[in-house]
């Protein structure tokens, strides 16, 4: 047999998982679910690609980036829905959080990481709504990154019943806005 016969589909299952598990889970399930490959496909299902999501890149100047509107798309629409109930952590921005979010329901989620979660996205999500529009009885860890202290306190009204674990960067902490939020005791 000579070099030019052997084709990476040609390795077992278990050599192909260890070779995808060096990759980033994000580009694995972009690049092997649905191209008409059945085994690629069962594999790039697992687990240990589907249960962190991460839609956030950190740059080499340490600012976050969030992924192109065409990989976007392609996760909301036609990835997530095929592996949401393992998905167990969202690490997220201000751009995706909204189409992630809204794209389909993770029941199995336990934590959510947001980056670069302005005002107005809190104000939209967390203030004023009801109980329904954003709760989790699964959610048991946060970490957020906010501009002012502000922006944190409306996430604590009681929605996130299992929350254990709250953490929060505050980027400027100076006067504490007037805003009222109901805040339920800890």
């Amino acid at each position: 047999m000579s070099q030019r016969d052997i084709n990476l589909l040609d390795l077992p299952n278990q050599i192909l998982f260890n070779i995808l598990k060096k990759l980033n889970n994000m580009d694995v399930l972009y690049s092997l679910l649905d191209i008409n490959n059945q085994q690629l496909h069962i594999i790039a299902q697992d687990k240990i690609f589907t249960n962190i999501l991460n839609f956030v890149s950190i740059l080499s100047t340490n600012d976050n980036s969030s992924i192109s509107n065409r990989k976007l798309d392609r996760f909301c629409f036609e990835i997530l829905p095929q592996i949401h109930h393992n998905v167990k952590c969202l690490i997220l921005e201000s751009v995706s959080i909204e189409r992630v979010l809204h794209a389909v329901e993770c029941p199995n989620l336990t934590q959510l990481k947001i980056f670069n979660f302005n005002k107005e996205i809190i104000s939209r999500y967390f203030k004023d709504l009801s109980s329904s529009t954003f709760s989790s009885s699964t959610l048991t860890k946060l970490c957020i990154n906010v501009l002012h202290f502000g922006d944190c306190q409306a996430l604590l009204d009681g929605r996130l019943t299992q929350l254990i674990i709250f953490i929060v960067q505050i980027d400027f902490i100076y006067d504490i806005p007037s805003i009222s939020y109901n805040m339920v005791s800890l």
